[in-house]
């Protein structure tokens, strides 16, 4: 019989392969008694470690027979090692995916600082996800597919929380499990008709006038400026896509509740939304970056949200803000536990950790919006907190108007209206 050993530079005859990989199985048992003897970090990132367990197999009695063949054979050393490490992995990874939860939430994009999120997981020791959606018709699509399952928590707005309640996907709130929400202040916090508590303020805003100062030929005070505009600002002038706020803000201008549902208002509405027209480049959601239309100054004017014109204002110092003097829309984004969550309890600890008072100052520095937490303002710099951008005169607030929820039939006719403004700007 051939004697191998000399052509594979092994001391040891191997004979057939099934030999080979008994032997291979064999010293991998031994590396793994000399690695578990002295307690060595199996990753070997460290040089230091590495030489460690050269020594160690070198001085080992067990090994040193074998460490001639073993160092001369590259192949036989990295089978043994990554078959070792391979299998000492396995356990690892499967018992830190068992240990850790997973906690998934439904939210705009950019609207929850990345840096809470870590420190969260940190001192929970779970992972949190974030799926994202760019509607409230998108987001309600996302959560019809299977009533929100695969999801905890969702970022809604307080007019849709009764429906929400309605269709079962919201979860009534523990409230011994949210000590923090004795920071928040009670006119954003919504109770059902029992009084049941659905929902956890997250921050409140308003809509308003955005344009560039250096454009636009006088200072804007007024809703009307921005439907019944100057001759200068034709094809200057951005909408949202968004059908209550636009008709909301279009009966604003009119002496009219942003929330009516009278038919002569609503046509007194449309009427003049039709009229705006020429004057509208398109119906899209302003982008948030140096190349957004107002910042490059292809727009001068835009209905936009008071967080969202603040971060404009990084890129350009020419965009103003305004509330107009008729009011205007207020709204309350807060968090919801859905239904289907299976981590009811992982929720509402991450919704108590987010009204940390220190974290919900965080919060509102990184979104750009007022906070629901009197005792963050503690932790505020002056400059935020006198922002009339930020925190409006309360005499701008007792004009303005938080949405209401409307009927089917209400929400129908605004519908009805957009869709002809849409079609005249495609």
């Amino acid at each position: 019989m051939a004697d191998l050993s000399q052509k594979n530079g092994l001391s040891l005859p191997i004979y057939y392969p099934k030999i080979r990989l008994l032997s291979l199985l064999f010293w991998i048992n031994k590396l793994y008694g000399v690695l578990n003897d002295l307690r060595i970090d199996l990753f070997l990132s460290d040089s230091a470690e590495l030489r460690l367990f050269t020594v160690a197999i070198e001085r080992s009695t067990v090994m040193g027979n074998f460490l001639p063949c073993i160092f001369k054979n590259r192949w036989f050393l990295n089978s043994a090692l990554a078959l070792l490490f391979f299998f000492m992995w396995i356990p690892a990874i499967a018992q830190d995916t068992k240990e850790k939860q997973k906690l998934v939430l439904l939210n705009w994009s950019e609207y929850l600082d990345p840096e809470l999120i870590e420190a969260f997981e940190k001192n929970f020791g779970v992972t949190v996800r974030e799926a994202y959606y760019d509607s409230e018709a998108q987001r309600n699509e996302m959560l019809s597919v299977g009533g929100g399952a695969g999801y905890d928590l969702v970022l809604l707005s307080d007019d849709v929380i009764a429906s929400f309640i309605k269709r079962g996907w919201l979860a009534p709130l523990n409230e011994s499990k949210l000590p923090n929400m004795r920071h928040i202040e009670s006119r954003w916090v919504y109770r059902d008709a029992g009084k049941a508590l659905y929902s956890m303020p997250y921050a409140w805003g308003y809509t308003g006038i955005a344009y560039r100062k250096d454009l636009v030929p006088e200072p804007v005070i007024s809703w009307r400026q921005l439907f019944q505009p100057r001759a200068e600002l034709k094809g200057r002038i951005l909408m949202p896509d968004e059908p209550d706020t636009v008709v909301g803000m279009a009966l604003k201008a009119l002496g009219f509740s942003m929330n009516s549902t009278d038919s002569q208002e609503l046509t007194a509405a449309e009427e003049m939304l039709i009229a705006q027209m020429p004057f509208v480049k398109g119906h899209s959601e302003m982008q948030l970056t140096e190349e957004s239309l107002l910042v490059k100054g292809d727009i001068w004017m835009v209905l936009n949200y008071s967080g969202d014109t603040i971060a404009l204002q990084e890129f350009n110092k020419d965009i103003a803000f305004v509330l107009p003097e008729e009011g205007s829309g207020l709204f309350i984004e807060s968090w919801g536990l859905l239904s289907a969550s299976e981590n009811k309890d992982l929720a509402l600890a991450f919704l108590n950790f987010l009204h940390e008072p220190e974290n919900a100052a965080q919060t509102a520095l990184y979104v750009n919006y007022p906070t629901p937490n009197l005792t963050s303002r503690t932790f505020l710099p002056s400059e935020h907190l006198n922002n009339p951008a930020i925190y409006p005169s309360d005499k701008a607030l007792l004009r303005s108007e938080l949405y209401k929820a409307l009927s089917p039939r209400a929400l129908k006719r605004r519908n009805t209206i957009f869709s002809k403004l849409r079609t005249k700007t495609q």
